[in-house]
Order: C-alpha cells, then structure tokens, then sequence
C-alpha cells in the first residue's frame, strides 16, 4: 500500500477510550501522559472507537477515513479554507469540465521501495469502480467515464395510550449513539412517539442503510463541509445506493438540475451561487435533520506547541507535529 508521501515527525499511538466514565478516561489520560514523557517524540492520541477498516478503497466510518487519511496519499489534498493542494499530484489542469489531467510528483514510493506510477493510480481507482469488488465508494466515481494514463506520469392523532405513531431508530452499539438515542426516546415520548431503540453493529447498520431497509437512523457525516460534490452525493435521485449515499431516497427534480450544473461550472463564483440555492431548497425539505455541529477541541502538551486544528475534523495535522522538548 502506499503510505503517506511525507511520514509524520512523531511516533503516533492511538488508544481507544470512551467519553465515559469520567474515571476510567482520567486514567487513560494519566497513564498515557507518564509514558508520553519518556519518549518526547512519541505522541499518544485518544480516539473514541475503534476503526473497521484501514482499507481507504473500503473504509466509510469515520475514525477508519481519518487514520487514513494519515497513513495514505491521494492526488490532491484541502486546506482549511477547502482549497485544493497537490499530494501526489504535482499538478493539474482543466482543459474543459469534464477533463482532469494530473502529473506526479517524482520520487514518490510505496514501502517496498517501488516508484509509484501513473498505472498505480489507475488500479486504484479502477478497483474502486469495479462492481466485483464490492467498494461502498463505487458510487462516488460513478460519473468518471474514462481513466487514462497516456505516458504513464499523470402529523398523527394520538391514540387513547396517548401514542401518535411508533418509529424504529436504528444506530450503532457506540456508548454515545446508544445515550443520544435514549435522549431523543424521552424527548419524543412527550410528543406521543414511541421511540424503539435497535442498536447494530456496524456493518449491519451500514448494510441495513444502504439498503434502505430503517425507518429512522443517527449518523455521523464525514467529509460534508469539504466539497460542494457532496449535494450530488448524498441528495441526488441518481444516486440511491450503492450509486451514492441517498439513503433516504429524497427526490427533487430542482435539486437534481442543480447538481449536475455545479458538478460541471467551473467558474467558483456562479459554482457558490448554485450552492446556495441548493442549501436553501434544503433547508426547507429536510430530507436530513441536522442535530448539532461538533466543536474541534485539543488537550494536548505545551511542547507540541498551537496546533492549527482543520476544520473537517480530519487528523492530517498530525503528520506535520514537531516535539519541541518535554
């Protein structure tokens, strides 16, 4: 596999741990604090679940696409005002809007020492698009028609129980998903809703919701402030699963027309004004509700210094960590 073109400055340890107890996360933090300081270029990171899949061709939930996005390259990278940076890439261009041409930067390997070559970046993508395969990311290069690699550089009335209507929520076995669906329980009861909480392990709520086959579920987004794509993606009638992430198959014919243009204009400017429009139409639909936007927050030692914290939530920032002393 090819790892990341520029290794992190720091030996980097994941360890899993819940939010909760307090007690037991204290513990964690205190243990792996003392051993942090014997080994300055050594950095403990806490994470609050396991990943499933280090695989990017497979990976979909979201500790596995940000520890991945540590261990490998892709042809280019954002910044945190969404802007484009090459990775592998050294450059690209545009010569109309359904053409991308990029070049390789020189020098780059896998870890058995090979070169990488154009013809690599194809395989992968090639693998991704091949139905055989079974990538959950099939969907997403659905509208690539062609790779080439030329020189090879490239409302209910309530019963007498005082029931309205009884919904499945379908979630992960997660400590948080599982307390944020007993919250939403309690509160809903209120309504007359009678809340039936189904906890799944992760790859059978993934099956089950790409499937389509849930009433309701509470998931996280991954990637959604990162590219304007995303409207097509996940809001698209064209892309039902396993074309996309329309997990609940919402139709708009205006969204529909919008996203195709804006996969297609070029021009930023007229490409934020369809943006807008599309976030309006939206917000009306509510094909999806939005319960909060997650704050990101570091506790970490003085030694690594300000730590410029992306606003994707990604872990790319430690790649670049430089121990400055204890």
């Amino acid at each position: 596999m090819l790892r990341r073109a520029n290794g992190p400055l720091l030996k980097i340890r994941f360890f899993l741990t819940s939010l909760l107890p307090y007690l037991l996360t204290s513990f964690c933090l205190a243990s792996c604090s003392n051993s942090s300081r014997n080994d300055p270029s050594s950095l403990t990171f806490l994470i609050e679940s396991s990943p499933t899949n280090l695989d990017p061709r497979f990976a979909t939930d979201s500790q596995s696409q940000r520890i991945d996005g540590l261990l490998f390259s892709g042809l280019l990278e954002r910044d945190n005002q969404m802007n484009f940076h090459g990775d592998l890439a050294e450059s690209w261009s545009t010569p109309d809007p359904l053409t991308y041409i990029f070049h390789l930067r020189r020098g780059v390997r896998f870890h058995d020492g090979r070169a990488l070559t154009a013809s690599d970046v194809k395989a992968t993508f090639e693998f991704i698009r091949n139905p055989a395969n079974k990538s959950p990311k099939q969907g997403a290069l659905r509208m690539v028609a062609s790779i080439e690699t030329p020189d090879d550089a490239a409302g209910f009335a309530r019963k007498q129980d005082g029931v309205r209507l009884h919904l499945t929520l379908k979630c992960s076995t997660e400590e948080q998903a599982r307390l944020i669906g007993a919250a939403l329980q309690e509160q809903w009861r209120r309504a007359g809703i009678q809340l039936e909480i189904r906890p799944l392990e992760l790859a059978a709520l993934f099956s089950d919701v790409s499937k389509g086959n849930f009433q309701i579920t509470y998931q996280r987004w991954v990637g959604a402030n990162t590219d304007s794509d995303f409207f097509e993606y996940v809001f698209s009638s064209k892309r039902f699963p396993p074309d996309g992430a329309n997990r609940g198959h919402y139709r708009n014919a205006r969204i529909d027309a919008l996203t195709d243009q804006i996969r297609v204009e070029m021009n930023q400017e007229k490409r934020k004004a369809l943006c807008s429009e599309v976030q309006k139409i939206l917000a009306d639909d509510l094909p999806y509700l939005p319960l909060w936007f997650n704050d990101v927050v570091s506790v970490h030692r003085r030694s690594l210094g300000a730590l410029e914290l992306p606003s994707t939530g990604n872990y790319n920032f430690l790649a670049t960590l430089k121990a400055t002393g204890n």
